[in-house]
């Protein structure tokens, strides 16, 4: 079973991801659907164990690279991937070195 993190301030988005993940729920759960950097962290240090986390760049309280970071460093195990709208590389380069192993335009 793959354990998925999804990180994203639109809960419509949220609530897509997640729709898709239960018609594959033999694989695939989710562990935690949260909208802001500060919820996020808190799951991470709760070590609510994590496989793939899918990360929104653009939070209000912050940048989804302090999440992929955060989770790196205490699950180096587990893999991000970031969404965003920006294709530029100021957006996805960080994101990249924090540790995301790959992205969604």
């Amino acid at each position: 079973m793959i354990r998925v993190f999804l990180v994203d301030d639109d809960p419509e988005v949220r609530a897509g991801i997640e729709s898709v993940i239960e018609r594959h729920e033999a694989e695939l759960t989710v562990v935690a659907s949260v909208g802001t950097v500060n919820a996020a962290l808190e799951v991470i240090e709760s070590d609510a164990a994590i496989d793939v986390s899918i990360v929104d760049l653009g939070l209000p309280d912050g940048s989804g690279v302090e999440v992929v970071q955060a989770l790196r460093e205490k699950q180096p195990e587990a893999q991000s991937v970031v969404v965003t709208i920006h294709e530029d590389d100021d957006h996805l380069f960080p994101a990249l070195q924090a540790g995301a192993f790959g992205y969604i335009l």
